[in-house]
């Protein structure tokens, strides 16, 4: 089994960015963190990162804290844009992308907010920014609740 230092390596490989960029990339993204520090993870001088700092590295790399840390078999996740499309590659219809909006759990998520304040929903909105820009996906979409009236 791969350990953690040589998981980071491949991510980092496979995205084809450095330490020092994936440390701008995701410090930009809202959660600080150093090249050096990236560095140290992947040559394994540093072995005990907190979950923060998996969760922004996994997040960042497209994959979850359970591969970084040898828990679990590569996802294969893309971009919840890249997963959504009708039949042949086409434009998908309105059905379609309920039907796979549902597969991916977007409506418990939103069932989730029912409840919460306009401070708290604004917060979930800049957490979800904060993710696209670290996974470096667009920012179509970006409008949160304020923004929409």
């Amino acid at each position: 089994m791969a350990t953690f230092a040589e998981r980071l390596t491949e991510a980092l490989a496979a995205r084809g960015v450095s330490h020092r960029k994936a440390a701008r990339d995701i410090t930009a993204a809202g959660f600080r963190i150093s090249h050096g520090y990236i560095g140290q993870l992947a040559r394994g001088y540093a072995d005990n990162p907190n979950l923060d700092v998996l969760t922004a590295l996994a997040n960042y790399l497209g994959t979850t804290v359970g591969w970084l840390v040898g828990d679990q078999e590569p996802t294969g996740r893309e971009p919840v844009a890249a997963r959504v499309t009708g039949a042949g590659g086409q434009e998908p219809d309105e059905a379609e992308v309920r039907q796979q909006m549902e597969d991916l759990g977007v409506h418990h998520l939103a069932e989730r907010t029912v409840g919460l304040s306009e401070l708290s929903l604004s917060a979930i909105a800049q957490i979800i920014e904060a993710a696209r820009i670290a996974e470096g996906l667009d920012r179509q979409g970006s409008q949160t609740p304020d923004d929409q009236g």
